[in-house]
């Protein structure tokens, strides 16, 4: 359940890697506290993602004025302004198996950068992008 609509689920590993392209067992773990983290959190998470589009909204440089990208949308009018929009378990190359977990939504204010979130120490905040 969000107000931005569906998420898919995505489960990736670095290309230039030679590992199993099947998801190890500690990326279906993480993809799981992900889900549960998004669901308990979905509230927390539309209000920094409603303060991203207000923050664009303010600064001119990143949004076209010729896109006619409305100024004041409430957090549930965003939903039609995100064109993508997942859940993200991403596995490294090196040696140390690392992943980088993330929600990822392509907003209509920046779908060149998107907006890449982390759930860390109880609370949203923006993430590096992958």
């Amino acid at each position: 359940p969000s107000p931005f609509g569906p998420f898919q689920v995505r489960l990736s590993s670095d290309p230039r890697a030679f590992v199993d392209p099947t998801p190890s067992d500690e990326s279906l773990r993480l993809a799981g506290e992900l889900k549960v983290c998004f669901v308990q959190h979905a509230e927390q998470l539309a209000e920094l993602v409603h303060e991203e589009y207000r923050d664009a909204i303010e600064n001119s440089e990143w949004v076209n004025p010729a896109d006619a990208m409305p100024g004041d949308l409430s957090v549930s009018a965003l939903r039609p302004y995100i064109s993508d929009r997942f859940l993200s378990v991403y596995r490294w190359s090196d040696d140390r198996d690392r992943y980088s977990v993330r929600v990822v939504l392509v907003p209509y204010w920046d779908q060149e950068h998107g907006l890449y979130l982390r759930f860390d120490g109880g609370t949203w905040t923006r993430a590096q992008a992958i």
